[in-house]
């Protein structure tokens, strides 16, 4: 009988047996029952009398901002598994890859840099308005003032004046006073940012004297609440929580008679207000306007969001009144160059030259706006990272490729816009870029080695997403 010679395998209860005339060396089999070892799932070591035992796989530990974009990005309906396009881009490949970015990028100290950041790219399209960076909710926004004046307040079809006194025991009130025309009839003021929730809260005060006004409701560009009749010549407290707007803009308290929301008005009766506070709830997601599946592809080359040139653009939401006029930094990844005088990202108020962004005046060459009149920087239009940095009044330049491409270093004033960004067009929603972008942020004045090192992170992740440009 032909002798055998055992081996056991470490910490376990397994053993593999070899004849002696065998002609295959102990060590071989051993790594021979190790290949096929770990072609079993790990989750299926051990052995139960009904068979494998299945435990849990544990996920890796992400960083905490990675996590929660990934968790807000699921949340949204979205998914990291792009193996339907190429087996490589599977979840936990992807997942880890943005997670090197995040995680990298708080080793350079340029995180924090970034007010917001946005990736058009590495996931699939539903959860595209999940931002991969975004600022927290402001809280209270607005607390009104009305002892000098109407505070910044408008009305419609009516006026308006401040600093009332002697209103149910109260002074320094804001009164409305109602015209003779048909429609709606109230205050408003310039407040919501959209994409965001709030709260809105004031007191109200409503003569008995008035022959038609004896209600109010609210309007907050997403609807309006009910209308409430108070009791007449007293202070009531009213609260109004907002969803999400559909636009960036005013919101309005309108008179109401009876159960009319619109009526003629008589040119004579009043409402009062005061405390009114309004408190952002929620920091706005980015807004999609008109991009579909097909316009976004996840992974592998030419991905990233394409815009038409004409009707789609995404509205960041964060206001260009958030950073301070002569320290700003943003940039753009761009897989796909525009063909046409457009823009890439802006905050342009409608007027004047106070902007900050990409775009190109003919479709030929790329200005990086740095806000001043003086100050648009201009490089050939083409592919790749584009970062603008304005970090003072004299000290403005822009990169590509993590390589300075212009500077300015003349002395230029600058103001903000009180716009929000927009990607894919002007910030008023025009002049709508056809370019593919994978990446964009917006933030704080970027040093030459954070740009340098913010290029290197971005293309670092675009080569592990398959749409690297350089």
């Amino acid at each position: 009988m032909a002798k055998r010679k055992t081996f056991s395998l470490p910490n376990s209860d397994i053993s593999l047996t070899r004849r002696k005339r065998s002609n295959t060396p102990a060590s071989d089999a051993l790594r021979v029952f190790e290949s096929n070892w770990n072609r079993q799932s790990m989750a299926e070591y051990g052995r139960a009398p009904g068979g494998f035992v299945t435990h849990p796989v544990t996920p890796p530990p992400y960083d905490s901002d990675a996590l929660a974009y990934f968790t807000a990005f699921e949340t949204a309906g979205g998914s990291f598994d792009q193996t339907g396009i190429d087996p490589t881009y599977t979840e936990s490949y992807l997942k880890t890859s943005i997670d090197n970015f995040v995680a990298g990028c708080k080793t350079d100290g340029v995180w924090d840099k970034m007010t917001e950041a946005y990736l058009m790219a590495g996931g699939t399209f539903a959860g595209l308005t999940t931002k991969l960076k975004g600022r927290d909710a402001n809280g209270v926004e607005y607390q009104s003032d009305f002892s000098a004046g109407i505070d910044g307040w408008g009305a419609s079809s009516g006026t308006r004046a401040g600093n009332i006194d002697g209103i149910g025991s109260q002074d320094d009130n804001l009164r409305f006073t109602i015209d003779g025309t048909s429609g709606q009839h109230g205050l408003n003021k310039s407040q919501l940012t959209s994409g965001a929730t709030y709260i809105i809260s004031f007191d109200v005060y409503i003569p008995s004297s008035n022959t038609d006004i004896d209600g109010f409701y609210i309007s907050a560009r997403n609807g309006s609440s009910a209308i409430t009749t108070p009791t007449p010549d007293t202070w009531v407290s009213a609260s109004y929580a907002s969803q999400v707007p559909n636009s960036t803009g005013v919101w309005y308290i309108y008179a109401a008679q009876g159960s009319n929301s619109s009526f003629t008005g008589n040119g004579t009766d009043v409402f009062y207000i005061r405390n009114v506070t309004v408190t952002e709830t929620k920091a706005p997601s980015l807004t999609n306007n008109n991009f579909v599946t097909g316009d976004y592809l996840g992974v592998g080359t030419g991905a990233g969001l394409t815009g038409d040139g004409s009707t789609k653009y995404l509205d960041t939401g964060l206001n260009d009144n958030t950073l301070s006029a002569d320290d700003r930094g943003y940039s753009v990844y761009v897989t796909k160059a525009l063909t046409v005088a457009s823009y890439m990202m802006l905050n342009y108020p409608g007027s004047g030259s106070a902007y900050s962004g990409f775009g190109s005046f003919d479709g030929v060459t790329t200005q990086f706006f740095l806000p001043a009149s003086d100050a648009s920087l201009n490089s050939p239009a083409g592919d790749g990272m584009l970062i603008g940095s304005r970090r003072g009044v004299n000290d403005t330049e822009g990169y590509r490729n993590g390589v300075s491409v212009a500077t300015d270093t003349s002395t230029a004033s600058n103001t903000t816009t009180g716009v929000t960004f927009d990607l894919f067009a002007n910030g008023i929603g025009a002049n709508r870029t056809d370019a593919t972008l994978t990446f964009a942020h917006i933030g704080t004045g970027l040093t030459d080695t954070d740009a340098s090192n913010l290029s290197t992170r971005v293309n670092t992740l675009m080569t592990a997403l398959g749409c690297n440009t350089y």
